[in-house]
């Protein structure tokens, strides 16, 4: 959060900030690039809901345990990583991947991992938030685990309440509603497309309960600013609300843009060619970037450079981070969008690249898209970065599972802050 840093359960990709500061982290990227948290998007998805409705209170500092992990792990191997890190709130939701075994780890042992985990968090430094477990649905719904969830829920209940210093965010009893209209698949699929892991309606409403919870964690705007301050009143310099299409060549645009090659793994290349048109608001409020294409395989999807500005602006040890508002519109039939945004960082001398992304994992895994447009603001986190890179540029990109269905992309804003450390 502004003013302060936390950390979020569960990860694929683990990255590793040293020595975090207000709103932003010294960072040193890796060899090739990787996405923060892209795998563990049924924690994050959540969290990016919770931060848009809490105004970008969150900012993320690290991530602690794996993918597809017990809580045996998290309780013994990972646990000196969490309790080392810098972060002052610690969110704990894990034991779903215990529950889901053939045979359900009893509710029991998997308290008892928590408890350890939460416990030396605290006693860390830390501001723990215990998560409740959620629902499961369908298939996954079996009888034996639907017990295991209920014994959990009771026993993570009871330890918030007998420990000072704790906090509990009770998302089982708000995706269970006795009173619901919703019933069956039409409910299920609203909350989580493959009765396990939370789609975004499932993660606005866990947001919603998140927001309650953290009320009490005071806002501290630390934000880095615009590249106006830095660099002047240049016109290449100015982050603008109303941007044209990227200018290709060697100009910094520090906004909104135009299609990218290929290259990054995690969008597939435009199969359609398409680019991005202006076309006014429709409350006369402007311009707004807009292309619209068509699949022509399951997956295919698209990525736009949608801002860049010359590393050789960028000095030792600024800060960066990078915003952009996007909006998708498909066609009726199950058209699934994904909207991500990454901050690409490439480095002098061969060292490689990096990603920093926006946490837009609302929409992430192919199979558990949620069926819905979204319009989200994704922020990335802020970075430090010692060395000054040789080009910083902004990916903004969407990719449709349903081949044939026409998906339109906006972007009202994208933008490139920096600013020195």
């Amino acid at each position: 959060m502004r003013g302060k840093r936390f950390i979020l359960d569960g990860a694929g990709s683990t990255w590793r900030f040293e020595a975090p500061g207000p709103d932003f982290a010294e960072y040193t990227p890796p060899g090739t690039p990787h996405v923060m948290n892209q795998a563990h998007y049924a924690s994050n998805g959540w969290f990016v809901r919770m931060n848009a409705r809490a105004m970008q209170k969150f900012d993320l500092v690290d991530i602690v345990a794996s993918v597809g992990r017990g809580t045996d792990e998290i309780a013994t191997t990972r646990l000196a990583e969490a309790t080392a890190s810098k972060a002052e709130v610690a969110f704990l939701w894990a034991g779903i991947n215990d529950i889901m075994n053939v045979i359900p780890r009893p509710a029991a042992e998997i308290l008892a991992n928590l408890k350890t985990t939460a416990l030396a968090l605290k006693a860390s430094g830390k501001r723990v938030f215990l998560f409740c477990e959620m629902p499961l649905y369908g298939a996954n719904n079996t009888a034996a685990r639907a017990l295991v969830i209920s014994q959990l829920n009771q026993g993570i209940r009871k330890f918030v309440r007998d420990t000072p210093g704790l906090d509990l965010v009770d998302i089982y009893r708000a995706l269970v509603d006795p009173t619901a209209t919703a019933t069956g698949a039409a409910r299920q699929y609203m909350l989580a497309t493959d009765n396990l892991h939370p789609c975004a309606y499932g993660a606005d409403e866990i947001a919603k309960v998140g927001i309650a919870a953290t009320a009490g964690i005071p806002l501290v705007d630390t934000r880095v600013t615009s590249v106006l301050e830095t660099y002047g009143a240049s016109a290449l310099n100015t982050n603008v609300l109303d941007s044209a299409p990227f200018a290709a060549g060697a100009v910094d645009v520090p906004y909104a843009g135009s299609q990218v090659g290929a290259g990054y793994a995690g969008f597939k290349e435009n199969n359609s060619g398409a680019v991005f048109s202006v076309v006014d608001r429709a409350d006369g409020m402007g311009k707004i970037n807009r292309v619209t294409y068509t699949p022509t395989a399951n997956g295919d999807g698209a990525r736009w450079l949608s801002a860049n500005i010359n590393g050789a602006r960028v000095k030792n040890n600024m800060r960066v981070y990078s915003e952009t508002t996007v909006k998708t519109t498909g066609a009726a039939g199950g058209v699934v969008k994904m909207p991500r945004h990454y901050l690409m960082i490439t480095l002098a001398g061969g060292a490689g690249s990096a990603a920093v992304s926006a946490m837009s994992e609302v929409e992430t895994n192919s199979l558990y898209q949620p069926r819905e447009d979204v319009e989200l603001f994704l922020r990335t986190p802020a970075v430090t970065l010692a060395t000054a890179p040789t080009n910083l540029y902004a990916l903004t990109g969407l990719a449709s599972w349903s081949a044939g269905a026409a998906v339109t992309f906006d972007m009202s804003l994208c933008k490139i802050d920096v600013k020195a450390a």
